[in-house]
């Protein structure tokens, strides 16, 4: 009997370890312990020259997912606005570059692990959305080495306190299992009300050259900024516009588009050849950092529009970004 009991604790415990999400690209994506972690995110928040104090609500951000020493710094300019809100869940939306299973997979376990310590997952969400469909479930492997969405977990963990997060990965290009995604992640949202972030995980055009990249990450943030939508995805069928994570971005302005968020706004952008100091480089990377601002405190249609303080600096900091 004591034997049985000593195997179901057993076994409970090792099923409980494998529902933290364990990080699988700290030391090589970002740096592997928290001393250094803190030290480079000390380090690019210091040359984030945005104002942290505007009234700005910050309701959904597009950020990049490249390596830090790449892209760090673009989602260091996004990640200024929320440093110290109120911001309690945060829904994270990001591609799978390993898979295409056809399935939305949603992290519905007890955390998600980086060198800076656990953050819970908002399971009540996470069963929200999860039931809206039976193509969208929990698939583990999806998570399991994926780093679209674990190089952001730092930069939250450094901005914020006493959050949560739902963690989503796109596994398919089906537009159809997208919009879906798209409304359960609407209904979740207007079921919990307040406080909620959504950040979409995407990196640019690739492996083109410095000029050749920058002509199509211009065109492709100005279709997004514009609300140009439709266009942008006929562009990124024909290969016009690039973004690695576009089926994700798909899920997430459908969630901007409801809400009727204000337009979107261009915090940075440059690519890999500006991070190495290299605008000859033949083959780049593109990132950038997009917020969309939007009431937080009530999601009714009246109360949406920025107050003209908000738009004047978010004018002035797309215009000193490129």
């Amino acid at each position: 009997m004591k034997y049985l009991i000593f195997v179901f604790l057993v076994s409970s415990v090792l099923t409980l370890s494998c529902q933290i999400r364990q990080p699988a690209v700290a030391g090589h994506f970002y740096p592997g312990n928290q001393e250094d972690i803190l030290q480079e995110l000390d380090s690019m928040f210091s040359k984030v020259h945005l104002r942290t104090d505007s009234d700005l609500e910050i309701f959904g951000l597009i950020s990049p997912h490249a390596g830090w020493i790449y892209s760090g710094q673009v989602a260091a300019s996004g990640y200024s606005l929320i440093e110290n809100r109120d911001i309690r869940t945060v829904i994270l939306i990001g591609p799978s570059h390993r898979f295409n299973k056809n399935l939305i997979s949603v992290y519905n376990g007890v955390s998600y692990r980086t060198p800076l310590g656990d953050v819970p997952i908002n399971k009540t969400i996470a069963n929200l959305i999860i039931n809206g469909n039976d193509r969208i479930v929990f698939d583990e492997d999806i998570h399991h080495s994926e780093h679209s969405l674990e190089v952001q977990i730092p930069f939250l963990q450094y901005c914020l306190q006493d959050f949560d997060v739902v963690p989503i990965l796109t596994s398919t290009n089906d537009l159809s299992l997208l919009k879906i995604l798209s409304k359960t992640i609407i209904d979740a949202i207007e079921h919990e009300k307040d406080n909620i972030l959504i950040i979409c995980s995407s990196d640019m055009s690739h492996y083109h050259n410095y000029d050749t990249a920058r002509n199509i990450d211009l065109l492709t943030i100005e279709l997004i900024i514009n609300k140009k939508w439709d266009v942008l995805h006929n562009y990124i069928i024909e290969g016009k516009c690039e973004l690695c994570g576009y089926y994700a971005l798909y899920a997430f302005l459908k969630v901007m588009d409801h809400f009727q968020c204000s337009d979107g706004k261009l915090l940075q952008y440059l690519n890999s050849g500006d991070a190495m100091g290299n605008v000859k480089a033949e083959q780049v990377v593109g990132y950038c950092s997009i917020v969309f601002p939007c009431s937080q405190n009530t999601k009714s249609e009246k109360e949406k529009s920025m107050n003209d303080k908000d738009k004047q600096y978010l004018l002035d900091l797309a215009r000193s970004s490129i």
